[in-house]
């Protein structure tokens, strides 16, 4: 009976495994954060609140086989001092790809609210790696809802990044600009 000395698991072996991986996967832990910071974070002073959604969203019905073609929908709400925006946007791929809020500013000067929304690789926006993706084109839709501190702006402009392999750098700008009147 032969055996082989190399391939033999012990204790000692374990322990130098056990602190080894865990040193080195500490050393890369940074490639997988996300580089961008989330606008939803970092909220412009006169936006007191933001919510964000998307997926399956119970106000908007889509056909699932048939891609966006409208602008985003801006409504606004004085009594709330709220805004919304919703639409449906274009991402590259269903496994592997999420929406979200790409910016949001507010132009005191022009007493204008700005919101891009976009897709992003879910392994940069969770922090982990999900392995290998499907190269399908896919749409949801989304909502986004901004409790402002003081009044309603006067524009809202807003933007979609659409996921498009036909564009010369993948993706097609849908965008709405509003004014708001009393």
């Amino acid at each position: 009976m032969s055996t082989n000395k190399n391939l033999k698991i012990t204790k000692r072996r374990l322990m130098k495994i056990g602190v080894v991986v865990p040193i080195s996967g500490f050393g890369s832990w940074w490639l997988f954060l996300r580089s961008d910071p989330d606008p939803l974070d970092n909220l412009p002073e006169e936006i007191d609140s933001a919510e964000f959604d998307w997926g399956e969203i119970p106000t908007r019905e889509i056909d699932e086989n048939t891609p966006p073609s409208e602008k985003p929908i801006i409504n606004f709400d004085s009594e709330e001092n709220e805004v919304y925006v919703e639409g449906v946007l274009t991402y590259g791929s269903s496994t592997c790809n999420a929406i979200t809020v790409e910016k949001l500013n507010f132009e005191n000067e022009k007493n204008t609210l700005h919101i891009s929304v976009g897709w992003v690789e879910e392994g940069n926006k969770t922090g982990l790696f999900t392995g290998s993706c499907t190269d399908d084109l896919d749409h949801k839709p989304y909502s986004v809802t901004l409790g402002l501190e003081s009044t309603l702006p006067n524009i809202v402009e807003a933007v979609e990044n659409h996921f498009d392999p036909t564009e010369d750098d993948d993706t097609r700008v849908v965008t709405n600009r509003i004014e708001y009147s009393e």
